[in-house]
């Protein structure tokens, strides 16, 4: 199996605050997954693959913000983020969202067609 993932990911419904400047307008997303690198959303995003924003969002009584870059994006709604100089206070947050909620399951990514067979 062919896999891209370097940390594992975790399944989370959580909603956060995406701008594209700090202190900018923010548009309101759901994360569906998170790791520690970064996370995905269903929600529709303005940013393009490549932009940076800031990701704000609150746990368990403490304020996550950190910078994010688009790493993908779906035409109808969906992209993937990762962090982008996360702080070690930042880092905690993560790692206690993380160990908060279970593993998402690997997937098979879709075969090259000269491996098919």
């Amino acid at each position: 199996m062919s896999e891209r993932r370097q940390v594992p990911r975790y399944k989370f419904n959580g909603v956060a605050l995406l701008s594209q400047t700090a202190g900018g307008p923010s548009a309101s997303i759901t994360l569906v997954t998170i790791s520690v690198c970064g996370f995905g959303t269903g929600s529709v995003v303005a940013l393009n693959v490549g932009q940076k924003g800031v990701l704000t969002m609150e746990w368990q009584g403490r304020l996550f913000r950190t910078e994010v870059q688009v790493a993908w994006k779906k035409p109808k709604g969906g992209a993937g983020f990762r962090f982008l100089a996360v702080d070690q206070e930042n880092l905690a947050i993560l790692r206690d969202i993380c160990r908060s909620h279970p593993l998402e399951p690997l997937t098979k990514l879709a075969e090259e067609p000269d491996k098919i067979g």
